[in-house]
């Protein structure tokens, strides 16, 4: 469905417009003219009550941590795989983010290349920069798995 609507929107605008739609609790898009900005209730993952959660991805431009720390109870509960995207620029220090969520979370960092499965913290460090845009890694995103 948001696909759908997305094409419709791209065709009311018509060809060499770019439409970006971004949000973040904090002020990372900065480079962007037309900003709006909405309050919005926030409710950590450990209020919802979920149970059983096998699986958490986020997206968060730069409030990874803050969606995990909000998903304590949640993760040390259920030990779910978490997926988050901390190679897109976002994040001054991946590497020492990556490995602070391994030590407070009890998890396992890795990258996904190639249908291979790479150690994470190596991969990243070796970056020597704070995204993976331009370079070797395919992807944006680290996977954690509980040890």
């Amino acid at each position: 469905m948001l696909l759908q609507h997305l094409s419709h929107l791209a065709r009311l605008l018509g060809p060499g417009v770019l439409l970006h739609l971004a949000g973040s609790l904090k002020p990372s898009h900065f480079q962007f003219r037309n900003i709006k900005t909405y309050d919005v209730e926030i409710r950590t993952l450990d209020e919802a009550g979920l149970a059983g959660v096998r699986f958490v991805k986020a997206d968060v431009e730069g409030g990874e941590r803050e969606v995990l720390d909000g998903a304590r109870a949640t993760i040390a509960r259920d030990r779910p795989i978490i997926l988050l995207e901390l190679l897109s620029g976002t994040h001054d220090n991946p590497a020492a983010d990556t490995a602070a969520i391994c030590e407070s979370f009890g998890y396992e960092a890795f990258i996904v290349q190639r249908g291979e499965k790479i150690a994470a913290l190596p991969a990243i460090t070796a970056l020597g920069k704070n995204t993976s845009w331009g370079t070797d890694i395919e992807t944006r995103n680290v996977l954690f798995l509980p040890r």
